[in-house]
């Protein structure tokens, strides 16, 4: 099955300009980081949301990642995984690869190894580091595929090259296996 990407997951009828959500992100940022203004998690959540409904992908996002770490409100992964699913279906690598975290982890939703590498896969595509190496994980470990090393490899190895230093270790790791033989 592939996933295929759903554009009316988001919302349809944005209230405010894209410029205007854009400024709402970047305020939600600013008090989220504490930069320029006290760190206020629940004031970045506020903002993030008014972006989000504003059609931002990268507030929708911003907003997953607020719940699914319970940062100015309470942990919740199934409104992480709502906000996720609206930023991905317009085209958020992070989101597309925190979905396929949540789907690999089982974060409120059953284990799905399938959906983890399909939505991963999509991240990686589109050109998501981190995607790039879970993937690798999946394909060393033989989660939801047969374990093999040589994809493991190549997975990692292009992680690698876009700065991810664990999977530098993971190839490593492979490597030193294999000569251990």
């Amino acid at each position: 099955m592939e996933m295929q990407l759903n554009p009316t997951m988001a919302k349809q009828a944005p209230t405010i300009t894209a410029d205007a959500a854009r400024a709402l992100y970047e305020k939600g940022w600013r008090y989220h980081h504490g930069e320029g203004v006290p760190k206020d998690h629940e004031k970045a959540l506020v903002y993030y949301h008014e972006a989000a409904d504003g059609g931002d992908a990268k507030a929708m996002f911003a907003s997953g990642w607020m719940h699914e770490n319970g940062l100015g409100t309470l942990q919740d992964f199934k409104e992480a995984l709502n906000w996720y699913h609206k930023a991905a279906a317009l085209g958020n690598a992070r989101a597309m690869c925190a979905l396929g975290w949540m789907y690999l982890k089982g974060m409120g939703l059953k284990s799905d190894y399938m959906q983890a590498r399909e939505w991963l896969t999509l991240a990686a595509k589109a050109g998501n580091a981190d995607a790039m190496y879970n993937l690798g994980a999946m394909a060393e470990k033989g989660l939801g595929c047969q374990r093999d090393d040589v994809i493991a490899l190549g997975w990692y190895r292009q992680a690698a090259e876009m700065g991810v230093v664990k999977a530098d270790r993971a190839m490593r790791r492979i490597d030193a296996k294999h000569i251990r033989g």
